[in-house]
């Protein structure tokens, strides 16, 4: 019977506890691993960051969009003034007069 025999999991773990208490020991070394240790910090902030400012854009574009969904609704269907319009969404009337007049363009 061929066995083959593999370090059992307590044995890697500490070797690697091992190879990591003499990799610190070395003040250059431990310095070169902090420093390593906070570019990736750094890095991982920097992403969460841009990820958290490009949903926040988007939300923005996608209300916008909606807002303007809902003044061409209320335009197209003579649901109220210009000025109403704006009254209820809480827009101002030159927002709702450019929607108006881009909806008329073609009259």
């Amino acid at each position: 019977m061929n066995m083959t025999l593999t370090p059992t999991p307590s044995k890697v773990i500490n070797k690697a506890i091992q190879r990591f208490s003499e990799f610190t020991a070395d003040d250059e070394m431990r310095e070169v691993y902090e420093a390593r240790q906070k570019a990736i910090r750094d890095q991982l902030s920097y992403i969460d960051e841009a990820e958290r400012r490009g949903r926040n854009e988007g939300l923005k574009e996608g209300m916008e969009k909606e807002r303007n969904s809902s003044i061409e609704n209320l335009l197209l269907s003579h649901a109220g003034t210009e000025e109403q319009i704006a009254s209820w969404l809480k827009l101002p009337l030159e927002r709702v007069h450019a929607i108006a007049v881009w909806l008329n363009k073609d009259d």
